[in-house]
């Protein structure tokens, strides 16, 4: 147990000892000026570490040096630019005291990079959730760090980060946007900010990304799309409509009419009014809206030309217009303007022209109208009349009435003529009343004349009367001044009636106006201010002492046309060569039976027409044209011209109207005009929609492109392969033309050459690399780079390598290749003979050129003592130790794939064979000349030999396989 005390009294020692060194923070004598770094990486700062302690024995940074006791401070210079650094200043206040005093270092950087982009690649749409990261590149310390989302200049997202490393590191700060649409086209940005706290720099240290732009794909929203709208017809189509929506994508509109979508481009007329729905359209999605139309059109009349109505009716029992907006109408009667009535009365039969007036045009209609009533008798018919007893009398009755009335005769309750207005009474003896009776649909009326007889008292001068058949032939003894007149409607007449007669009663003038009464004068003139009666027959009777007469003037009462006006008979299209009916209407005019209508096109007569009719009043007639158009008549004016020709009592000048030009739009098919036969266009820069091409058609027509039986795209570009023939077809509603043009596509040059060319000597160039190219292109060859002329035929010098260069009128190209000129087997030797003597050894080579380079090959009997070697490209044949056998013709044959050639070496064997083939006849000089040359030989031989004593080296000859040793 004692070793176990002893171990801890010294522990507790131990533990007292350091309690008494220990430095506490109230006790600690160090103060650090600054007492906190903060610094951005790779800067140096000082820090001075001082004491109040005057008696220490020393202070130090930590792995810095300490210095004396007599110190109370220590700079510090620090680059920040290890990240983990860590600094402590200590002091020594004696040797068991030791104190010291961390340095808090932050060491910050800015990020390099700070971008905003889309977490996905998908689309950013209206009310889906999106993502927005911030990536933040090498930024510390991150746990100082706050990333700060804008929308604009507003901060909508703020984020903070957890972390303890001191060494830069990548983040990322993602931001989730329900986009509005309002959000498209807005920036986004992020900024990285280090808030370093109070000893931070002054400015907080900030880096902001470059701007995001929201793109924003939203469905469609109704913007201007009015709830109606008011077109015209034929000039509107809702194309027109300024009908708008936003929407990312642009929407397409498709308009739907009734629930089936429509051409928007097409005009629309009074049938289709109604409700239209716009529907707009993109990848996100539909809106729709409605927008009632209303198609507003001229005035047309579609009422008949003639009307009966019952005196007091109402006028708008007559026709009326239609037409929107509603339009106005005015009543007009002998060319004059009237006020509409209010209630009908007799006095307005007649000819009425209506015109509807509304803000998109004017339509005029004629219509003829009979005011029906019931009959009622004219102020002129004399209820008393007078006759000389015995005469013949005619009495008349005359009543008005719509229908014309029909006349009864009665006498004395009895009936005694129907249907005429005039009772015709023989030898009248004696007083008498008759009734006339007038009756139509609408009523009847009854009128009695009194007929009073006046007495005859001279029996004789009633013998020497004339009978009344005779005073009928005898001519009425009245005189007109003037007897015939053509006088407008609404003009003053005036005729006079005037007698020779000497035993006139009395004369006057009966007329529906401007009658004159019974008077016993010789002259009496009819007057009327204004003529508008068009039925009007004045009479001027007289009463002679024994019979009645009238004469009635020839009275044309005439009326130039309200309208002329020239129309189409259909409204479908004129086209050439199809008849085309044109109608001139006539409105209001009379006496039709003096009509001449006359046609013009510009100004030339085409067409006159009169008309057949015994109508006093006036009428509406058409005078019809056929014309059969031609192209040239397109855009020609027709007009028709109304006269009356009245005769020579009519007025001097003819009273002439005029209608407006009719236009003529004459639809026809298309014309070739312009069209080449044949047309040269370059590579990638031609399209057939550039060609010159024109056709005249009406409608314009419509050109369309054919290669090789297909329909073609006239815009897209043409390349070499395109070149041919090429149909136009112009086409519009009427027909088809068409004409065939030769395109050739034109290239620069092009070679589609191999790099290398085997040909053979004397061969032409053009077998050679040819470039293709339109027009052909000119070549020029070059070797060594200098242009040479082009060979007409190869020889074996031409190989070698060479530029081909190819030109044209749309660039240059430039080849390289290697040539090689083939050329058979050429033997530098000739044929040649050798002379050897048995056992002597013999070499003979064959050596020859070529391209290729020739295989050389011996033919010969072969033997032992003959063997072939070869050096080089020469083939050797060795004879050794010549035999006659050896004596023999040796062929050489040097080949090629251009050709084949041979050569000959002949040996001779000296000897027998040899002297056999000698004329016996030179023997005897052969012998003795070769016995002088071998003694000369033998004494020159001697002498050498006596010369030449040493050491010789033998070089064997190349090639050869003779062997150098001693022969015994």
């Amino acid at each position: 147990m004692l070793p176990l005390r002893v171990l801890g009294l010294l522990m507790l020692t131990i533990l007292l000892r350091d309690a008494e060194s220990t430095c506490t923070t109230d006790s600690n004598p160090l103060t650090l000026d600054p007492p906190e770094i903060v610094g951005a990486y790779g800067e140096t700062v000082t820090v001075n570490c001082s004491t109040d302690e005057l008696y220490h024995e020393g202070m130090y940074w930590r792995d810095g040096i300490k210095i004396n006791d007599e110190e109370t401070s220590v700079l510090l210079h620090l680059t920040l630019s290890d990240w983990n650094v860590k600094q402590e200043c200590r002091i020594m206040i004696n040797d068991s005291l030791e104190c010291g005093k961390d340095l808090k270092i932050t060491i910050y950087k800015t990020p390099d990079i700070v971008s905003v982009s889309a977490k996905h690649h998908g689309l950013m749409v209206e009310g889906t959730d999106f993502q927005l990261n911030c990536d933040i590149i090498n930024v510390a310390p991150v746990q100082k760090l706050k990333v700060k989302w804008y929308r604009g200049n507003e901060t909508v997202h703020t984020e903070t980060f957890n972390g303890t490393s001191a060494t830069p590191v990548n983040v990322t700060s993602s931001f989730v946007v329900t986009p509005e649409r309002d959000y498209n086209g807005t920036l986004f940005r992020c900024e990285a900010e280090l808030h370093l706290g109070p000893n931070g720099p002054e400015l907080i240290p900030t880096k902001s990304s470059s701007p995001y732009t929201a793109v924003v794909n939203y469905k469609p929203l109704n913007q201007a799309c009015p709830k109606r709208y008011t077109g015209v017809e034929d000039h509107f189509s809702m194309s027109v409509l300024d009908c708008d929506a936003d929407g990312n994508p642009s929407p397409t509109l498709q308009w739907y009419y009734q629930g089936n979508l429509i051409d928007a481009s097409e005009l629309l007329n009074r049938t289709h009014s109604g409700m239209y729905t716009a529907k707009f359209v993109n990848s996100i999605g539909t809106s729709e809206t409605s927008v009632n139309i209303t198609i507003e059109y001229a005035p047309l009349f579609t009422c008949n030309d003639h009307y009966e109505v019952q005196e007091d009716d109402k006028p708008q029992t007559v026709c009326e217009p239609k037409g929107m907006p509603k339009p106005t109408i005015t009543w007009f009667k002998d060319g004059k303007e009237i006020e509409t009535p209010q209630r009908w009365t007799k006095h307005d039969s007649g000819q009425y022209l209506l015109r509807a007036i509304n803000e998109h045009g004017t339509a005029n209609h004629s219509l003829h109208l009979d005011v029906l009533y019931a009959p009622e008798f004219k102020n002129n018919t004399h209820f008393n009349v007078s006759v000389v007893e015995g005469n013949d009398f005619t009495l008349t009755c005359e009543a008005d009435g719509s229908p014309p009335p029909v006349f009864n005769w009665t006498h004395d309750g009895v009936n005694i003529l129907e249907y005429a207005n005039y009772l015709n009474l023989t030898r009248v003896m004696s007083n008498a009343t008759y009734s006339c009776i007038a009756t139509n649909k609408l009523g009847s009326i009854t009128k009695q004349i009194h007929v009073h007889v006046i007495k005859n008292t001279t029996r004789a001068i009633q013998e020497t009367m004339t009978t009344p058949e005779e005073s009928a032939q005898t001519d009425c003894p009245l005189t007109l001044t003037p007897s015939e007149v053509a006088v407008r409607f609404g003009d003053q007449v005036s005729i006079n009636c005037s007698t020779s007669a000497t035993d006139a009663l009395g004369m006057g003038w009966e007329a529906a106006v401007g009658g004159k009464g019974f008077k016993n004068v010789t002259a009496v003139t009819w007057t009327v201010e204004q003529i508008e009666e068009w039925t009007i027959k004045p009479d001027c009777y007289i009463t002679l002492n024994n019979w009645q007469c009238t004469v009635t003037p020839n009275i044309t009462l005439y009326k130039t046309p309200d309208i002329v006006s020239v129309s189409a008979k259909h409204h479908g299209l004129m086209v050439e060569g199809t008849e085309f009916q044109l109608n001139c209407d006539i409105i209001n005019v009379a006496p039709v039976q003096k009509l001449k209508v006359k046609w013009y096109r510009g100004n030339e007569t085409v067409h006159t027409e009169t008309f057949n009719g015994t109508s006093a009043t006036p009428v509406n007639v058409t005078s019809s044209f056929v014309v059969t158009p031609e192209r040239d008549y397109n855009g020609a004016l027709f007009r028709c011209e109304a006269e009356l020709h009245l005769g020579p009592n009519g007025p001097e000048l003819i009273p002439t109207k005029s209608s407006s030009p009719y236009t003529a739009v004459v639809n026809y098919k298309p014309l070739i005009q312009a069209c080449p036969k044949r047309f040269t266009g370059v590579e990638d820069h031609f399209r057939m929609s550039m060609l010159d091409c024109d056709a005249d058609g009406n409608p314009s027509p419509t050109l369309q492109w054919y290669y090789q039986g297909n329909l073609i795209n006239a815009s897209e570009l043409l390349n070499r392969t395109h070149s041919g023939k090429y149909t136009a077809k112009f086409v519009n509603s009427i027909g088809t033309s068409e004409t065939s043009i030769d395109i050739t596509i034109e290239y620069a040059p092009l070679f589609t050459c191999n790099d290398h060319y085997e040909v053979q000597e004397d061969n032409k160039p053009q077998t050679v690399c040819e470039p293709k190219g339109m027009p052909k292109p000119t070549i020029t060859w070059f070797k060594d780079g200098k242009g040479i002329e082009t060979p007409q035929r190869w020889t074996k010098h031409d190989s070698g390598q060479y530029l081909l260069r190819a030109i044209n009128e749309h660039g240059t190209a430039n080849h390289s290749l290697h040539l090689d000129v083939l050329y058979a087997p050429v033997f530098k030797q000739k044929n040649n003979t050798m002379t050897i003597t048995p056992g002597e050894n013999v070499t003979f080579d064959c050596h020859a050129v070529g391209n290729p380079p020739p295989v050389i090959r011996w033919n010969y009997t072969s033997a032992e003592n003959v063997m072939e070697t070869t050096w080089g490209r020469q083939r050797n044949i060795t004879v050794k130790g010549a035999t006659s056998t050896n004596a023999a013709v040796y062929i050489c044959v040097a080949t090629n794939k251009v050709g084949s050639v041979t050569r000959s070496v002949k040996l001779i064997m000296q000897g027998e064979n040899a002297s056999a083939q000698i004329n016996p006849k030179i023997w005897w000089f052969i012998i003795p000349l070769t016995i002088v040359l071998l003694i000369t030989t033998i004494i020159i031989i001697y002498h050498k030999c006596q010369n030449k004593h040493g050491r010789y080296n033998f070089v064997p000859i190349p090639g050869s396989d003779i062997p150098l040793t001693t022969k015994s």
